[in-house]
């Protein structure tokens, strides 16, 4: 019971952080928490378990309580957003096929026809739904089933933890602080009053129990703030010398990103449906790691699959970086992505893997990862060595263990769920790849 409270109070926390500054945050509204603005309503229920799926009651309940929120009360800008660290199960009796959840199947960011009419299909039959439900499902289109009911419900399943989530806080925080001369720690030191905050604000019975953009500014500014006399202020700007400028912290990792991938070799051939088919895959998936020696091309197939497609690539090479410019470096990558909030397709290029060297960035990393996934982007990583379930468990991956279809070996196409026509490339890539 506590782990849970914990876990929706570190996920509210979160929500404030990410608000936009014509949107507030209601909490224990209509669902755990509420973000509504101009355009839009978000009812996000927090839920901590190990495993669901379109069976669980839980799950069931919140596709009621979406039903009842926006379809039957005729309020369409409302979506609902299902937020649990729990993995998704597969129904008992495999209804979706062979080792197929439903809600991973939901969660594909394209559900085709045949999909959408399976699922449709499969909860027009569970009673715990409402009646008035399960008739729009039955008897509705399947273009009506996208866009009023499949794609306005968000099933983010397998988030990472609460010491995860207090990470990202605390380097948004980093970056709000960073104006007003907070160190990193001092304004890390911040969530403490923000938890305290929101947990006040949701225990609250006789208002709104709302937060806004202005509230979190108005509340850091107070921490930031140093109480001196004004003779003791007069005397140390008197004493003190000049303040030496401080560069911006992400001006060297700016002028490193580059937009789009470096050129491809010329003798590079295009092993057409390959690509294809890891662009699909990062397409409904949204992270893939590519592993390989050094040599075999990882980087040469990873610019293939970055080519064309009418997506803009972020790239950024590691090759031969220590691991405190790495966590330099992803931390710095999360700071750009706080300023420029639209959704990023980014590669990292050359990781190390190596134990030794992960565990001086693999916070950063998962905080980065985090973000991209909550935006709905697109990561590739390229490595030597594969992530570590260490770095599995702890964020790197956290929406599916590396075996299900997004860890892909350059030594062998097992690992990455292909049919076997696609040829297993071995230790001799570079000679398939360039001819």
């Amino acid at each position: 019971m506590l782990r849970a409270v914990g876990y929706q109070l570190s996920q509210s926390v979160l929500a404030w952080l990410n608000l936009g500054p014509d949107e507030v945050l209601f909490l224990e509204g209509a669902e755990d928490f509420d973000v509504v603005g101009p355009d839009e309503a978000r009812a996000v229920q927090v839920f901590d378990t190990s495993r669901v799926t379109l069976r669980t009651p839980k799950v069931l309940a919140a596709i009621s309580n979406f039903w009842h929120l926006a379809v039957a009360t005729g309020q369409s800008r409302v979506n609902f957003h299902f937020l649990s660290r729990a993995q998704a199960g597969v129904e008992q009796g495999a209804p979706f096929g062979a080792g197929i959840a439903g809600l991973e199947l939901w969660r594909q960011r394209r559900l085709d026809d045949s999909q959408a009419l399976s699922l449709s299909r499969f909860l027009s039959d569970q009673d715990a739904l409402p009646q008035e439900l399960r008739h729009f499902l039955r008897s509705s289109s399947i273009d009506q089933l996208r866009s009023e009911f499949f794609d306005r419900l968000s099933w983010d399943l397998g988030s990472p933890d609460s010491a995860i989530v207090e990470r990202v806080v605390e380097e948004k925080l980093a970056v709000i602080g960073e104006p007003l001369g907070l160190s990193f720690s001092e304004a890390a030191k911040i969530r403490y009053r923000l938890f305290h905050e929101v947990f006040k604000v949701a225990s609250e019975r006789q208002t709104a129990r709302a937060l806004g953009r202005a509230n979190l500014l108005e509340l850091i500014e107070e921490e930031a703030l140093v109480h001196v006399p004004r003779s003791e202020l007069q005397r140390l700007r008197t004493r003190a010398p000049a303040a030496p400028s401080v560069p911006i912290p992400t001006a060297q990792t700016i002028a490193e990103l580059q937009f789009g991938a470096p050129p491809l070799p010329d003798a590079a051939a295009t092993r057409q449906d390959l690509v294809e088919k890891l662009r699909h895959h990062i397409e409904t998936r949204g992270q893939l790691a590519v592993v390989g020696s050094a040599g075999m091309g990882k980087t040469t197939l990873t610019k293939l699959l970055v080519a064309h497609g009418g997506i803009i690539w972020r790239w950024f090479s590691f090759t031969g970086r220590a691991p405190l410019e790495v966590k330099r470096i992803l931390r710095d990558l999360n700071a750009l992505i706080d300023r420029e909030p639209d959704k990023w397709s980014l590669v990292l290029d050359d990781l190390d893997f190596q134990p030794e060297s992960v565990r001086v960035f693999e916070d950063a990393l998962a905080a980065l990862t985090c973000r991209i996934d909550a935006q709905r982007g697109r990561i590739i990583t390229t490595s030597q060595k594969p992530p570590s379930p260490r770095m599995v468990a702890n964020g790197w991956c956290q929406k599916r263990k590396c075996s299900e279809c997004h860890h892909w070996s350059m030594r062998s196409s097992s690992k990455w769920q292909i049919p076997s026509a696609v040829p297993i490339l071995s230790a001799r890539m570079l000679g398939q790849l360039f001819v």
